[in-house]
Order: structure tokens, then C-alpha cells, then sequence
């Protein structure tokens, strides 16, 4: 049996300026070490981490959260996922309704850019 740990997060860390790229890596590498200690992350288990910080976010500090998320992946056990953040807000908040949380549309496109992923790992490991 497969197992996927589907990783989102990031949202409060983009909006916080006193997240950097190296604590925002550290903290990460911390979650990922306990997960392959404990047995979460093993053969045929995975992780998938999705870009994701916070798309109305003021503080400019997205790319201390998007570059590590995108860099830490090594394609084994810990992979690459969808670019959460290329959802739009859309018109009126149509997708998210805070700016940042997914309306029922928007967790619907969410899942489109998930899935081919997921299935890819599912049918070829």
C-alpha cells in the first residue's frame, strides 16, 4: 500500500517577515526528518510538496517560503507537487474567498492540479 503525505503549507509563513528562506528550510527538513524516523516517509510513501504561500500577502516575503518549497524536493521520497499559488483569487473572490483560503471552486481547481500528480505516483511509484 502507498502512502502520500500531501503537504500545503505556508500561508502564514509568507505573510511573516521574520520567516527567512534558511528557518523556512530548517523547520521543513525538521518535519521531513521526523516523518522518515518515525516510518511516515519510506518506500513506496511519499511526500508531495505544493507550492503554496499567501497569494494576497503584503509583507513581500512569499519567495522566502515559495523557493524553499520549491527546492527541497529530491524527487524520492520527497517530491514536487502542484504550484497552489497559480490559482487566482478570480473575480469578486469567486476562488478564494479571503484572498488566500479556497472557496468550493477554487478547492475544485486545487484538485485538477493535484491530480495527475498524484495518479502518476499512484500507477508508476
Amino acid at each position: 500500500m502507498k502512502t502520500i503525505v500531501d503537504w500545503q503549507q505556508g500561508e502564514w509563513d509568507s505573510d511573516n517577515v521574520a520567516t527567512t528562506s534558511v528557518n523556512y528550510i530548517a523547520a521543513l527538513n525538521g518535519i521531513i526528518a521526523e516523518y522518515k524516523r518515525v516510518g511516515i516517509l519510506r518506500t513506496r510513501n511519499v511526500m508531495f510538496i505544493h507550492q503554496c504561500s499567501r497569494i494576497s500577502e503584503t509583507t513581500g516575503n512569499r519567495n522566502n517560503v515559495r523557493n524553499p518549497q520549491a527546492a527541497l524536493p529530491d524527487g524520492f521520497l520527497v517530491r514536487a507537487g502542484a504550484d497552489i499559488d497559480t490559482i487566482p483569487v478570480g473575480e469578486a473572490n469567486a476562488n478564494r474567498y479571503d484572498g488566500t483560503h479556497f472557496t468550493a471552486t477554487g478547492a475544485q481547481l486545487q484538485s485538477g492540479l493535484k491530480k495527475p500528480i498524484l495518479e502518476n505516483f499512484i500507477t508508476n511509484g
